[in-house]
């Protein structure tokens, strides 16, 4: 979950100073950038120790330190104005041209999201980590065991064997791995697998834990060895549906399967191509 998104859970709270300056934040957007703490807490009508605690609240040591990520999401979040909205894409008045055309949009925003976000080397680090692996098995719940599931199957087109686990066997599956393994965990918000217990095990077994998680306070981020981040614009509850973070799942995905089949081009294409032939004969 983004800061902003953490913000504007304040704004649901009760009227308090959380409430006040969350509401604050959001209202000033990027002039805050312009602004002291001392012009902000007379303009807010919050106190100093209000701030303070407030920036702690989310993890930061204090106000100056919050600023720099908090105004570099903003910045971010203003590119994206003219933009659909990921929690509520269309309205009930729009017609199906508008509904399709800001369906398109979104998906779009939410790739270049991702893409703006993703880190090259921890990329070839996961790629080489699946080459290397004797066994990888990937964890997620609904729906994502079923993005899990067509990427066990592309890569099996080129001769990878990947793994499912099913669900609520994370305890059980994750104690059959070793040090050679590789395990992949998706989940936006980081706390929706069974995955306390199969986690510590997994560090247990000195398993390299890769995670396709949402950023900032997902708890995956600090277990994983590689993290690949999920476009995190959109709220865990109060939307449409996760059309923004299923988006960036898919292509996440699809950049290590691409990745992966780049590291022996001609090979995996091969591969691809004999299975390819193989199988159309058989339905003939």
């Amino acid at each position: 979950m983004t800061l902003l998104l953490q913000i504007k859970e304040f704004q649901t709270q009760k009227n308090d100073s959380k409430k006040t300056i969350a509401d604050y934040i959001l209202q000033k957007g990027t002039d805050l950038a312009s602004m002291t703490l001392d012009d902000i807490y007379q303009d807010a009508y919050v106190s100093k120790a209000s701030l303070v605690r407030f920036a702690k609240s989310l993890g930061f040591s204090g106000w100056k330190t919050l600023m720099v990520p908090l105004m570099q999401e903003l910045y971010q979040e203003e590119s994206f104005k003219e933009h659909a909205d990921p929690d509520l894409p269309f309205k009930s008045e729009d017609d199906v041209t508008t509904v399709i055309q800001k369906m398109a949009s979104l998906q779009m925003d939410s790739i270049q999201d991702t893409l703006h976000t993703l880190d090259k080397d921890s990329l070839v680090q996961a790629t080489y980590s699946i080459k290397k692996a004797k066994r990888v098995v990937m964890f997620g719940i609904s729906p994502n065991h079923l993005f899990a599931d067509l990427f066990r199957r592309r890569m099996l087109s080129i001769g990878k064997i990947i793994e499912v686990c099913p669900s609520h066997e994370e305890g059980l599956v994750s104690r059959t791995l070793t040090e050679e393994d590789l395990a992949i965990f998706i989940s936006y918000s980081g706390k929706g697998i069974n995955s306390g217990v199969a986690l510590e095990q997994l560090q247990t077994n000195g398993v390299t834990i890769l995670s396709l998680t949402g950023y900032h306070d997902s708890p995956l981020r600090e277990k994983a060895d590689i993290v690949l981040t999920i476009s995190s614009r959109e709220q865990v509850i109060n939307k449409l549906s996760s059309f923004a973070s299923e988006e960036s799942i898919i292509f996440l995905l699809n950049c290590l399967y691409a990745t992966y089949f780049s590291t022996d081009y001609a090979s995996h294409f091969s591969y691809k191509k004999d299975t390819e032939q193989s199988l159309e004969q058989g339905r003939r």
